[in-house]
């Protein structure tokens, strides 16, 4: 079967440490991001989707191919050359959480850093356009924490509804008369309980 043929699972549980190690360039989590929800896409226009030079994409697309997270699904010619059209192996990538190596946690921890240094950048960048400092309400730009108690199976009823959320915003990509919104899920297990007394 050639790789053309193969068409890409629906989940891919990541357990090995060096695969997720992969993933701890942001640049490299948006590619893969962009491959899972977009389709098959050339190193040319992934980057015009997140916006990054595509003399940086090839680099990239390799380290991810070497690693099993994408691979190349066809060639086609553009005029006289030509160019790969790369795909995810999956739609959906989950981590195995029953890995508790320090190089696997290490690794996580190193992910949930740099994926929030770029939250902090890109809310800055919100912050300087012009329409949030004239105080439009053009500019819908909102921040949500709350701590909540939830049992197993309301934790359960969360995931379904969180996860029909993202179903629900997953093939909007169309830029036609639409603002462009990066949305950021995390959840944080606390490891103390509240006090019920």
């Amino acid at each position: 079967m050639t790789e053309s043929a193969i068409k890409p699972r629906k989940t891919h549980l990541i357990r090995d440490g060096k695969q997720l190690e992969v993933l701890t360039s942001p640049l490299r989590s948006r590619i893969l991001l962009c491959l899972s929800s977009r389709g098959p896409l050339s190193a040319r226009e992934i980057a015009v989707h997140i916006g990054q030079a595509s003399d940086n994409m090839h680099y990239h697309l390799r380290t991810l191919s070497a690693s099993g997270l994408v691979r190349v699904r066809e060639k086609r010619s553009i005029g006289p050359r030509s160019e790969s059209v790369y795909e995810a192996v999956a739609r959906e990538f989950r981590v195995d959480r029953s890995n508790q190596s320090p190089r696997f946690r290490a690794a996580i921890q190193k992910i949930l850093r740099s994926g929030l240094r770029l939250i902090e950048r890109r809310h800055e960048a919100a912050l300087e356009k012009p329409e949030f400092a004239t105080g439009s309400r053009k500019l819908e730009l909102q921040f949500m924490q709350q701590d909540v108690c939830l049992n197993p199976a309301e934790f359960k009823e969360f995931l379904r509804r969180l996860d029909g959320a993202r179903k629900y915003i997953a093939n909007r990509h169309s830029p036609q008369k639409k603002r462009h919104y990066t949305v950021t899920t995390i959840i944080t297990p606390e490891v103390i309980a509240p006090d019920d007394s």
